[in-house]
């Protein structure tokens, strides 16, 4: 080996054996790093809280700030109140201080001195002051804000709408270079309002140079013009403006905002949308590819014409609020489902060249129906609709919930049925039906227009009316009162039940002690599905994921007209029940032997 070669090995195997010793030693210096924290840990354990060390208490303190609303200091205050210790560490920790509101109390110098110089979130929502000192409290507060516009990362702003305006104003001097999230809300009674009186002032030209970092736009009755700079960056955009005048809004500028917004992740609009059948429009499609998610809220055609002209990606969860205040006024066969991109388009399309973009219109194949006392974000009760294309097994846990309609209470029977049709019903196969309310739909004339279910989940409370409808309809064919035909789920094979109590009076002690829920009674099942077998409409499985007062014998009574019973072989029965009135109860009660 000639002398070169052998020093250049000789080197490499010094350098492989120095790089072992440092890889060893920066071993050994990590555990004992980690044994010295694990013994400074105990020692945090054993000293007074006067003594505990700065970063456990600045943890401490982070962790009690996030677990309180923003403009609640109250928790964060009496940590102060401990110790001198506990104060000056708190004290110093300026992102516990960051969170700026129009407090009545004179809070406000001693946050913005806390801070320092952190980023501050700006919450400005107490109602307008009636009385002078209040508002030159509240003028002083703004100014103290607009001197520190700088710091400003989140601002969030509830007004009357020539205060919303004033303060718009105030803005557009200054540059806010780190502003990332602004919230807007008129809170003038705006039921009457021109187009006009509810678009905000905002310089279109000059705004993203004023707010170069700004990803959150939401606006409150007010709007933005539409050819604004400022939203193009944007990856939040919430409006809500129902008051604005639609034959003001351009269509083709409404869908040149939405195309210009190549990183929008999150979409709510609730306006009086421009008809978007004009010839400009008509047969214009925006891809909307970063999308996450999207909720619209409007009348039918208004959501339909929306959804007809924008293509979402796959994975974007959908929620679509729809009302009428007459059914008359929704176009027959419209359709409610969104448009899926399939591959990587660009940003806008048209019908007229096809090649260009792919994406699909999936029929759905499942829906589950749920209408009960769940408030909606104005505070009434609400139906919803979740939908999917594939087949979904109800028993087992659900998957991702991409797509949602939603009808309010208050149109409730002129919402449900034009919903209803626009889901094309024909090709749901799988339905599941959680809780249903009477106010929203009558359950018989819903269920008539599933013609192709095949697979049927119910839990209580829905069971007893939504088998009521079935087994009445059956027995209305057997009887040859219906021309023998089937209307109610004429496809239906396979029953699957949440939560089942079967009626059963014998484990009540006094007729005063009747439970007054009404729970389906077994003979009322048996005649469905005897009805059925006699029919040639045979239901093939039945299944009880939790099913009270079922016994061994019904369940194999059940078998002879059934292809398949699934349930957990156990019998499960109420305890009998006591009412509070009658002596008998009284007496059995004190005893002890039923409880």
């Amino acid at each position: 080996m000639d002398p070169v070669s052998a020093a250049r090995d000789e080197l490499e195997r010094r350098i492989a054996t120095l790089e072992g010793e440092a890889k060893a030693l920066e071993d050994q210096d990590m555990k004992k790093r980690t044994h010295a924290s694990h013994i400074k840990s105990q020692l945090n354990c054993l000293l007074p809280i006067f003594q505990l060390p700065n970063e456990v208490l600045q943890r401490i303190f982070q962790n009690i700030r996030a677990a309180c609303e923003p403009a609640d200091y109250g928790p964060i205050i009496s940590v102060t109140l401990v110790c001198r210790h506990w104060r000056d560490v708190a004290t110093n920790q300026r992102e516990l201080w960051s969170h700026i509101t129009d407090d009545p109390r004179d809070f406000v110098p001693i946050l913005l001195e806390r801070s320092k110089s952190s980023r501050l979130t700006v919450g400005l929502r107490n109602p307008p002051p009636r009385r002078r000192p209040a508002y030159l409290a509240e003028r002083a507060i703004w100014k103290a804000v607009r001197e520190r516009i700088d710091r400003v990362e989140s601002l969030d702003i509830a007004r009357p709408w020539d205060f919303l305006v004033d303060y718009v104003h105030h803005l557009w001097p200054k540059t806010i270079p780190i502003l990332q999230a602004l919230s807007l809300t008129n809170l003038s009674d705006t039921t009457s309002a021109p187009a006009e009186s509810t678009e905000l002032p905002f310089q279109e030209r000059e705004s993203l140079k004023k707010m170069p970092q700004l990803r959150s736009l939401k606006l409150v009755n007010c709007g933005i013009g539409w050819n604004c700079l400022l939203l193009r960056n944007l990856t939040v955009f919430h409006i809500a403006n129902r008051v604005a005048n639609a034959d003001r809004v351009c269509p083709a500028a409404f869908l040149d905002a939405l195309e210009g917004m190549k990183q929008l992740a999150d979409l709510n609009i609730d306006i009086t949308l421009p008809s978007l059948l004009h010839p400009k429009t008509r047969n214009r499609m925006v891809a909307l590819n970063c999308l996450e998610s999207l909720k619209i809220t409007g009348r039918f055609n208004e959501c339909h014409q929306f959804l007809e002209r924008i293509l979402i990606p796959e994975t974007t969860v959908v929620r679509v609020c729809c009302y009428e205040e007459t059914d008359v006024g929704v176009t027959a066969n419209i359709s409610l489902v969104p448009q899926r991109l399939t591959g990587s388009p660009s940003a806008s399309t048209s019908r007229s060249s096809p090649t260009t973009v792919r994406f699909t219109r999936p029929k759905l194949r499942s829906l589950e129906i749920f209408s009960g006392w769940e408030m909606n974000e104005e505070g009434e009760p609400k139906a919803e609709y979740y939908a999917w294309p594939e087949r979904i097994d109800f028993s087992l846990p659900l998957p991702n919930r991409h797509l949602c309609y939603e009808v309010p209470q208050h149109f409730g029977m002129t919402g449900t049925y034009p919903l209803l049709r626009s889901l094309d019903l024909a090709n749901i196969v799988s339905l599941s039906l959680k809780e249903w309310r009477s106010d929203f739909a009558e359950i018989g004339n819903v269920l008539d227009d599933f013609e192709a279910v095949e697979d049927l989940f119910v839990t209580e409370p829905t069971i007893l009316f939504t088998m009521n409808v079935v087994q009445e309809h059956t027995t209305e064919v057997l009887g040859e009162r219906n021309n023998g035909v089937f209307e109610t789920l004429p496809k239906l094979k396979n029953i699957t039940f949440g939560k089942l109590v079967f009626k059963n009076p014998s484990l009540y002690c006094c007729p005063q002690a009747y439970d007054t829920r009404q729970h389906i009674g077994f003979q009322q099942l048996w005649d469905l599905v005897d009805g059925r077998e006699k029919l040639g409409a045979k239901i093939e499985t039945i299944q009880f994921l939790d099913c009270w007062n079922l016994s061994v014998e019904q369940v194999e009574k059940l078998k002879t007209a059934v292809g398949k019973v699934i349930w957990s072989g156990t019998e499960q029965w109420l305890e009998p029940m006591l009412c509070t009135k009658c002596k008998d109860c009284r007496q059995r009660r004190s005893e002890g032997t039923i409880q």
